[in-house]
């Protein structure tokens, strides 16, 4: 019992302290952390299942400068061990999710407020050129603090198992199958709020296209993906000119000058790049991850003087917030390219790195996260959680480590360019088409995957008997295959109206539950 307390307290560590992002930036979802907790608790495909239909309800997700519109990890992690240790139905686990993500949110303020406290210590310890302090503040500390946090939501769960377990086998079955009914139309809220993100009216035709190639050709959503996934790649590679024009620097490091870092110090700062959210706060969110990641470049060029080393960091402990996986690495190459100039007597101060990097991180976090959020993340998550569902766990770690993997990759490209080509690199980004192409050809893609997802997920199940007396059968089963895709539709049209989530979710629930109770819908067998 202590063991699993100890793993769901680092589970759920990792999943909100953003240690590391090729790791932990998966492990936001819950189709990734249901599939651990479930490991931890000797249930892995009930997990996986429970946390991929909590994933569909937090499909749209996205986090933007410490506002959390509610806490998808926490809903993740403790919302799948509450399902498992009830021994509930998995398609139950979006509806006790959603109190979990309300409470999470208490944790993340708690969580970011004590970060704060870290940056006062991070600016003490620049001052006095402990460098070694600085990097325990900005990886060690906060993860102390968040693993203590959540030691406390473990504990109470694991350690009332059994009262957990006694309660919901009292609860009548009239109710078990009204919360299961419930928790079958959520998803509907979680896939018509990600189209509202990335709907456009051309692209609609594509949703529609994947919903019925699921429904009528029976095509696996893999299937899907993969042939519109070729299709992207012939897309960009004849409609882009190859526009990047740059014009690389001599020498071994992409640079000329007589002191530069070191080929492994770079690697270690695009690396440890990957951290810099474990210490993300109110304050001044990336900063202190952002001052740490740099050291191994800052110790080269001043050859271990850490008061030397301490006043360059000070520059980093600003507040700074950038897309941190995909193309925001570009900043942190662009930085090491500018130290060096610095220390080589082409710069003459801090000034100009304070303001390359300040005047970059918003354009770049837009472009980053509408990289990520409108094409990456959906198409992969699409065929994780259709996999996931049909019973094949595999599809977590897929998401994980293909997720993770394209990061490196993107990221260490990224890196590159920036210290190789300094700001032309990322000028040519900006102006180049590539990433363009990508979102335009991806973009369709993406919707097409979700429109087929929302084909395999989504399931409304009527009552026969409720039906037959009033309604010809025929009729009855047309509309339930219809039946999600109008949900959908619907719901759609409802949150352009921008009516507040709280009540969308609400009324959902209600409906779900008077709808099962006058014996309507029934329960997905």
């Amino acid at each position: 019992m202590l063991l699993q307390i100890l793993l769901i307290s680092l589970i759920s560590t990792l999943s909100t302290g953003w240690i590391w992002h090729p790791l932990t930036w998966p492990m936001i979802y819950p189709v990734v952390t249901g599939f651990l907790v479930g490991l931890i608790l000797g249930d892995p495909v009930s997990g996986a299942v429970a946390g991929a239909y909590i994933n569909l309800l937090y499909l749209s997700w996205i986090t933007a400068g410490g506002a959390m519109p509610g806490n998808i990890m926490f809903a993740g992690v403790f919302g799948t061990v509450f399902t498992i240790i009830c021994g509930l139905d998995p398609i139950v686990a979006p509806v006790l999710a959603i109190p979990m993500s309300l409470l999470g949110n208490l944790f993340w303020r708690l969580q970011m407020t004590i970060n704060s406290r870290w940056v006062d210590l991070a600016e003490k310890y620049a001052d006095l050129g402990k460098i070694k302090s600085i990097e325990l503040t900005a990886y060690l500390y906060p993860q102390i603090a968040i693993f203590v946090i959540h030691l406390v939501p473990s504990s109470l769960l694991i350690y009332h198992t059994d009262t957990l377990k006694n309660i919901f086998m009292d609860i009548p079955v009239i109710i078990t199958d009204a919360l299961a009914v419930a928790g079958g139309l959520l998803p509907v809220i979680g896939i018509a709020m990600v189209l509202n993100y990335l709907i456009k009216l051309k692209v609609l035709p594509y949703f529609f296209m994947g919903y019925f190639a699921v429904c009528l050709l029976n095509l696996h959503l893999g299937v899907i993906a993969l042939f519109g996934f070729l299709i992207v790649a012939i897309q960009v590679l004849s409609r882009y000119d190859g526009n990047l024009e740059l014009t690389q620097k001599s020498g071994d490091s992409c640079g000329a000058m007589t002191n530069e870092p070191r080929r492994i110090s770079l690697i270690k700062h695009w690396l440890r790049g990957y951290s810099q959210e474990a210490c993300y706060n109110y304050k001044s969110l990336q900063a202190v991850g952002t001052c740490a990641a740099i050291i191994p470049v800052i110790r080269d060029l001043y050859k271990n003087d850490e008061q030397k080393m301490g006043n360059a960091l000070k520059n980093y402990l600003v507040f700074f917030n950038t897309e941190p996986g995909f193309i925001g690495p570009s900043i942190a190459g662009v930085a090491a390219s500018m130290e060096v100039e610095k220390v080589n007597g082409i710069l003459a101060d801090n000034t100009d790195i304070h303001t390359i990097r300040t005047g970059l991180m918003g354009s770049l976090a837009g472009m980053g996260d509408y990289l990520v959020n409108a094409t990456i993340y959906p198409l992969l998550i699409a065929v994780s959680i259709s996999l996931v569902i049909d019973g094949h766990i595999i599809g977590s770690l897929l998401f994980l480590i293909i997720f993770g993997g394209l990061m490196l990759y993107t990221g260490y490209r990224t890196y590159m360019m920036g210290y190789c080509f300094g700001k032309k690199a990322i000028t040519s980004i900006l102006k180049s088409d590539l990433l363009r192409l990508i979102n335009e050809t991806m973009l369709p893609v993406s919707i097409l995957a979700l429109g087929a997802l929302s084909a395999v997920v989504l399931s409304i199940s009527f009552n026969w008997g409720f039906f037959q007396e009033e309604v010809n059968l025929g009729i009855v089963r047309v509309l339930s295959v219809l039946a999600p895709l109008v949900a959908v539709m619907v719901m759609l049209i409802i949150i352009k109206k921008k009516i507040p989530l709280y009540m969308v979710i609400t009324a959902v629930i209600i409906i779900a539950i008077m709808a099962s109770v006058f014996g309507i819908l029934v329960p997905v067998v």
